[in-house]
């Protein structure tokens, strides 16, 4: 799977390339919105929203991931469901993939729509290009 190409990073979270400085500072908002959260199920639930910039989703994903994994290596108690690796580990590919990546909004074509009168994805200011 080919992925999104990054330009840099905040708070040590990949920022893909090619956009605005005025849709990064939405970006690292979303960022350090995830990064607070604290439960399995936010971070899920927060990795689910399609309203949520792709950046802050796959780094709710991690941060579930992360959990599952020291939890494994530690031999501690478990938290983190079989479910819930799986889940994130879906939603990190979503949102990290160049091919399903959407072209005019700012999440990928596998995404579950808003329901009506949620919010839905931003809107890129401009059409990608196919890559």
């Amino acid at each position: 799977m080919k992925t999104i190409p990054v330009d840099g990073a905040y708070r040590n979270v990949p920022l893909h390339a090619g956009q605005s400085p005025a849709r990064l500072e939405v970006v690292k908002r979303d960022i350090d919105a995830a990064l607070a959260l604290h439960s399995v199920e936010e971070l899920i639930e927060y990795a689910r929203g399609v309203h949520h910039a792709p950046e802050a989703r796959g780094a709710a994903a991690a941060q579930v991931l992360a959990r599952a994994a020291i939890e494994v290596d530690d031999r501690v108690k478990r938290t983190v469901s079989p479910r819930d690796v799986e889940l994130a580990e879906i939603f990190l590919a979503n949102v990290t993939s160049l091919e399903w990546r959407s072209s005019t909004h700012y999440c990928n074509i596998l995404d579950v729509p808003a329901a009506p009168g949620q919010p839905g994805p931003a809107e890129r200011e401009r059409p990608l290009e196919d890559d």
